[in-house]
């Protein structure tokens, strides 16, 4: 009986020497870290403690944790906005009780995102290639509207995160025109971007439309002003002939034109061939911008109502084989300076107000001369 006495005394003191002794305060939280993706969302912490309260908060943009604080074990949400930002985001959560701390490392991928160097390019007429900027960070395809195919087309991207995208267009040979593209992320994330490409209008176009302006188009004969003034290609004009991209010949003969010619004629400076002929209501002189026309071969326009003096720049015309201006209301005198039409082979210059004296260097000059057409100039004596 004492025996057992003892080993119950022994016993109970064991009980009450461990019972005093202060339990080790702790705090954990697991996982350690987490990861979101770009479209952000919800995750669990799990938090085991002894301590009687605690406070959590989080650092980093678009991070948000709940419950802020407690008591004892808990299950923390630790959320996570969809990013919006083109790099990687970084935050920690952080849960506090007295001077001990618990952390969890917080991480979120980036936003797919692409941003390109302005949205709208100006493109010359001639086209040509083009390069605009482009910032992204994700794979992207890109897309030439259909109606822009036809003269946009996508050459490829140079560099990894940070490049170029480059277009070939063709060269324009009518109207002003404007076309898009479209970078998408093949994810289908990141906003779309999308360019405009203005390509200006054809400056022989332009010229053409000023000569139908100026020269009273809209009334001129319908059978031979065939898509005039209209969107179609300039080659496809009545009397217009393209050769290479260029315009080499404008047939105007018997058009119905009305009123002066315009200086713009100077600007079209590939034509080979120039005939303005059985227009009489073709009114005023012809202007000095005519002299600009330098690989001008055939320059025709009889039976006008072309008038005034001649130019004198038409001297300019190193390769002017044959000039028939014949029958209209010119007069003055023939420019001293048409000396300078050495390839001149036939000349016509019939029934108008032309003056004497002709210029003698024009004989010494002209020596391929083959036909020289001057009847029915009273005024030449």
């Amino acid at each position: 009986m004492k025996k057992i006495l003892t080993l119950l005394a022994a016993a109970t003191a064991f009980l009450l020497l461990n019972s005093c002794k202060p339990e080790v305060p702790y705090i954990e939280a697991s996982p350690s870290s987490v990861s979101f993706t770009q479209e952000g969302g919800t995750q669990n912490i799990s938090l085991s403690t002894n301590s009687m309260s605690w406070t959590a908060s989080v650092s980093g943009k678009g991070f948000a944790v709940t419950p802020a604080k407690g008591s004892g074990n808990a299950t923390l949400q630790l959320t996570a906005a969809a990013s919006t930002s083109s790099s990687d985001q970084t935050g920690t959560l952080t849960i506090k009780s007295g001077t001990m701390q618990a952390t969890v490392s917080i991480s979120q991928s980036a936003r797919n995102t692409l941003i390109v160097g302005g949205t709208t390019t100006a493109v010359e007429a001639a086209g040509g290639t083009y390069t605009v900027t482009l910032q992204y960070n994700t794979a992207y395809t890109v897309e030439v509207s259909a109606a822009a195919k036809s003269w946009i087309q996508y050459v490829g991207t140079k560099a990894l995160s940070s490049g170029s995208l480059e277009f070939l267009v063709a060269p324009n040979t009518g109207a002003a025109r404007s076309g898009q593209v479209t970078v998408r992320d093949n994810a289908g994330i990141a906003q779309s971007q999308t360019l405009t490409f203005n390509q200006a209008e054809d400056p022989r176009r332009t010229a053409l439309v000023e000569i139908y302006e100026s020269l009273d188009g809209n009334n001129w004969d319908d059978e031979k002003k065939v898509n005039w003034n209209s969107n179609e290609p300039v080659q496809s004009w009545g009397g217009v002939t393209m050769e290479d991209g260029k315009i080499t010949g404008l047939d105007l003969n018997g058009f119905g034109l009305n009123g002066s010619l315009p200086s713009a004629i100077g600007t079209l400076t590939d034509l080979v061939t120039l005939d303005l002929g059985s227009n009489p209501g073709l009114t005023g002189a012809l202007p000095e911008e005519t002299g600009d026309l330098v690989n001008l071969e055939i320059f025709r326009a009889v039976t006008t109502g072309l008038e005034g003096g001649l130019p004198a720049s038409m001297g300019n015309l190193t390769k002017l084989s044959c000039l028939n201006i014949g029958n209209n209301n010119m007069e003055g005198r023939i420019p001293e300076s048409w000396d300078g039409m050495t390839a001149m082979q036939d000349f016509a210059l019939f029934g108008t107000g032309i003056q004497s004296p002709l210029p003698k260097t024009i004989f010494t000059a002209w020596t391929h001369l083959g036909s020289f057409i001057m009847h029915s100039n009273p005024g030449l004596t």
